[in-house]
């Protein structure tokens, strides 16, 4: 894989609701000449994977064709569930179970919550990122976050594994996207080590400066005037990004008492056990 990884040959069923065989067939002859290739489709059949007669009917195929692996392109469409309810991603998970049970590895593509522009930089962010229930993350064996990024050189994807139960994680890789009009490839092309964004830079300068004493708390205009370096608006997205997360508490100087500037200004602060205690009795 990649011309990088050790893969074993085997039978691939590909289920898919939303691309055309015509879309797909194209994109794998970009890929190879090859015509008796053992890849399989469902496609825009209406395959649900919480209806046990359509997981009856995939095992089926498992056991006739030999399948090794079963790819789901992707989970949002394969199924009549709410992805944000335990209980429903629990159901879907069980019927997976079944078809690894009968001999296949699953690989399921899922998408990401969208960022906002803002790049995810750690592998606790990818991981988190996972659209609907926590749930789905920790069902998986194994979680690969694949990001396409562009430089001046060519276009590539950044694989960072965020998850893998049985063995240590791989350090994050790019590969480079090898396109013409007439071929299509993916290459290894070594380690990938991820910038931080300027809004996690500013995540960290707000934590530094805070961190310095106790008691600290300033408002958006007084950090930023405070971190120079780091502009207003990653700062605004790194204060918004820390308050959501409970790693820092906002409240109206009015609220705190505070008679240093508009009581109607929200001032920021790193949570004393007061606050927790608070925020437990509120719950």
């Amino acid at each position: 894989v990649f011309n990088r990884f050790d893969a074993e040959k085997t039978p691939v069923l590909l289920i898919n609701e939303e691309d055309t065989e015509r879309s797909l067939h194209k994109r794998i002859h970009l890929m190879t000449d090859e015509t008796d290739l053992p890849i399989y489709f469902l496609l825009h059949k209406g395959m649900k994977i919480d209806d046990e007669a359509m997981v009856d009917k995939i095992i089926r195929e498992i056991e006739l064709k030999n399948i090794g692996l079963i790819v789901f392109d992707n989970l949002t469409q394969l199924h009549n569930l709410d992805e944000n309810k335990a209980d429903d991603i629990k159901k879907i998970f069980f019927s997976m179970r079944r078809m690894t049970e009968a001999g296949a590895t699953v690989l399921i593509i899922h998408h990401h919550r969208k960022k906002g522009g803002t790049p995810s930089v750690t592998t606790l962010d990818l991981g988190d990122s996972l659209r609907g229930s926590t749930v789905i993350y920790g069902s998986l064996d194994t979680h690969l976050a694949v990001e396409r990024f562009d430089e001046p050189a060519g276009s590539y994807l950044a694989i960072t594994q965020t998850k893998n139960k049985e063995d240590e994680l791989l350090p994050p890789f790019k590969v480079k996207i090898e396109k013409t009009p007439t071929a299509l490839s993916f290459h290894y092309f070594g380690v990938y080590e991820k910038k931080a964004s300027s809004m996690i830079k500013a995540q960290d300068e707000i934590m530094k400066l805070l961190s310095s004493a106790e008691y600290l708390r300033y408002s958006k205009k007084e950090i930023t005037n405070l971190i120079p370096d780091v502009g207003e608006r990653s700062i605004a997205d790194a204060l918004k990004n820390l308050s959501s997360r409970s790693i820092l508490v906002s409240k109206t100087r009015l609220e705190v008492r505070d008679s240093n500037g508009n009581p109607k200004e929200k001032v920021y602060w790193i949570p004393t056990e007061d606050d927790k205690k608070e925020d437990l009795f509120l719950v």
